[in-house]
């Protein structure tokens, strides 16, 4: 008689690697695609302002057949689409997952780099160097390409690479995004994917050639344009696309075009990667854009916002239409989420009762040098800084046989003088446990990647760089609250104001896709 021992252990290991899908019989079907849509600078406002100039396949279909939670918080000090993106995927706040902002300050290189800069690794279409392992915490994406043993497919396409790069975690298939200066739709070599459509599309000169006869202006009649409140008699817009392309593609990504390019590469996607095909479920994120900077115009911004808001419509529309035509919307889970706050243009005019003044923090840098100079002695003690923290020269600090807390309690009470500075917090109280981790800095605290000194400046503050004057905004405290949504695969409708987080979502994913939440995630399952 033969015997089959042999076989037992393989059979164990078949068993254990689809245990993950094995949902109970008497649950829902899993949906076979996820699909994620993140809009970068939503004001939720605008969905309920201009309901009546939508249509009705596009945001309020969600809105209306969604389970709607319109009061999502978004936890962190400074909100910006990378932490929030790794926050919503990794279902933790940066204290666990280490991307504190789209930007900090690198202490080795001495500079400002992105949150997702890497030099081991070359771009694909793009001189950029980029990968996701600056990502300290799995994401849901990680999750279900471990609980499928790779079958399930992750992709995350956005306008921005942080964004896309981050939401995707360190696991997907890939992450593409629009390169600044060419318009391609780039990568990185970390994925190791660039199909050969997808170098066809950015060898026929997609953007290019659109450019050359395309221009932005309002889609319809005059009208129509009559949702925003107290907006004056809208000024009329248009901008040629070839005149914003020839100084890169930085001001194409804020008109609602490049929303429309990256529905089209997402169906595309769709189609060659036969997302949705099989027991295996797949995630697909898109991260479009909600915000558009290019005119300095009060009137004519809010006509600009209107048509973005419009045209964004009628691409949801479109892609949802298109999702049921080809997987169904019953096999499909969408999620709707707005992924950090309007970034808000400084006020310019100090005499407008909007301008509360201006803070720069290059020469509060040099300012506190100057100070603890005065003290210690002539070294460059201030390393360099981000927007609100600063960072001390940790190294000469060791190297003089100083005491660090001491000079972090002395810098500290000093800029708390200095004009715009509400409140100052040394790094090593949230390391030592003083502030606790519900605290707004001690989420947003990651100590290789933070700097010594956390400030709160002042709402309304204009921020302003010398050397980095394309960065100039103005803080703004109100309105860290979103939305978040879910649709299809037999969601019923329902809407509901009470408050959940942002952390609450990679939580809910997992328990739908019968998948273990992502390591650190401290939300909870929302249904």
């Amino acid at each position: 008689m033969k015997s089959f021992s042999h076989i037992f252990p393989v059979l164990l290991m078949l068993s254990l690697s689809t245990q993950a899908y094995s949902a109970p019989k008497d649950s829902k079907q899993m949906p076979h695609l996820v699909l994620g849509i993140h809009l970068d600078q939503l004001q939720e406002e605008y969905l309920q302002w201009f309901m009546e100039g939508f249509g009705e396949e596009g945001f309020k279909l969600l809105l209306k057949q969604g389970k709607v939670f319109d009061n999502c918080n978004y936890e962190l000090s400074q909100p910006d689409a990378a932490n929030i993106n790794a926050s919503l995927l990794s279902g933790c706040p940066p204290m666990y997952h280490g991307i504190i902002a789209r930007e900090w300050f690198n202490r080795q290189l001495e500079r400002q780099v992105s949150c997702v800069y890497d030099k081991d690794y070359l771009g694909n279409y793009t001189t950029s160097t980029y990968s996701p392992l600056n990502l300290k915490s799995n994401t849901v994406g990680d999750e279900l390409k471990k609980a499928g043993n790779g079958l399930s497919k992750v992709f995350s396409l956005g306008l921005e690479p942080e964004a896309a790069i981050i939401a995707g975690g360190r696991r997907a298939d890939a992450a593409l995004w629009m390169d600044d200066i060419s318009g391609h739709w780039c990568s990185s070599t970390y994925y190791n994917y660039m199909p050969v459509w997808l170098q066809q599309i950015n060898d026929y000169g997609l953007f290019e050639a659109k450019s050359n006869s395309d221009s932005w202006k309002p889609k319809f009649p005059l009208s129509r344009y009559v949702y925003m409140p107290h907006q004056k008699n809208p000024g009329f817009f248009d901008y040629a696309l070839s005149f914003i392309n020839n100084s890169g593609f930085t001001d194409f990504k804020q008109t609602p075009m490049a929303n429309t390019e990256l529905n089209q590469l997402a169906l595309e996607l769709i189609d060659r990667e036969k997302l949705g095909q099989d027991e295996f479920p797949d995630l697909l994120m898109l991260h479009f854009n909600t915000c558009s900077q290019l005119s300095g115009n009060d009137s004519r911004a809010a006509f600009e916002m209107q048509d973005l808001y419009f045209r964004l419509d009628q691409d949801l529309g479109w892609l949802l239409k298109e999702i049921d035509r080809r997987i169904g919307l019953d096999k499909t889970l969408i999620y709707l989420c707005g992924t950090g706050t309007a970034k808000r243009a400084v006020e310019e005019d100090q005499k407008d009762p909007g301008f509360y003044g201006n803070y720069f923090p290059e020469r509060t840098t040099a300012l506190l040098n100057l100070y603890l100079t005065a003290i210690y002695g002539s070294e460059r003690w201030v390393q360099g800084c981000s927007e609100t923290e600063i960072y001390l020269n940790r190294k000469r600090i060791n190297e003089l046989n100083l005491d660090y807390r001491e000079i972090c309690d002395k810098a500290a009470l000093f800029l708390t003088q200095v004009e715009g500075i509400q409140q100052v917090v040394p790094a090593y109280h949230l390391l030592l446990g003083d502030h606790g981790h519900e605290s707004a800095f001690g989420l947003n605290f990651y100590k290789e990647r933070s700097g010594d000194l956390l400030l709160k400046l002042e709402n309304g503050r204009n921020i302003r760089w010398e050397s980095y004057p394309w960065r100039n905004r103005q803080i703004h405290y109100a309105g860290h609250t979103g939305l978040l949504l879910f649709y299809g695969a037999g969601i019923k409708a329902s809407s509901s104001s009470q408050a959940v987080s942002i952390f609450d979502l990679a939580p809910t994913l997992s328990r739908i896709l019968y998948i273990r939440p992502p390591t650190a995630s401290t939300g909870r399952a929302l249904f």
